[in-house]
């Protein structure tokens, strides 16, 4: 879309998602949000067990531990695998120039 078809829909736009529709307020938005975040995740830290602060001074997040497999996922992950066929890259490409789909970009 072109910016001239967006800016009519710019108010609604703003509307639906609470922000401001001019961009001096929009910053001002941008930058409460900012510091209220920052605050958030200051406040927050103590209770943090997944972030630590390096001696350096960096902020490292932990790893997260594997959470045990869901036994729905592993049969959806075999419905898909047993209804898709495997295909390799050469295949697509033999079946795209074959289908007569490559005259669309002469």
């Amino acid at each position: 879309m072109s910016w001239s078809d967006c800016l009519p829909l710019l108010d609604e736009y703003c509307d639906n998602l609470g922000w401001p529709n001019n961009p001096n307020d929009f910053v001002e938005y941008l930058k409460s949000w900012l510091d209220e975040t920052a605050k958030q995740v200051d406040d927050e830290y103590p209770s943090n067990s997944q972030i630590v602060i390096s001696e350096e001074g960096e902020p490292v997040l932990k790893r997260l531990k594997k959470k045990a497999d869901n036994p729905s996922l592993k049969a959806l992950e075999s419905l898909i695998e047993e209804k898709m066929p495997e295909r390799n890259l050469i295949d697509i490409l033999k079946n795209f120039v074959s289908g007569g789909l490559i005259h669309f970009y002469w």
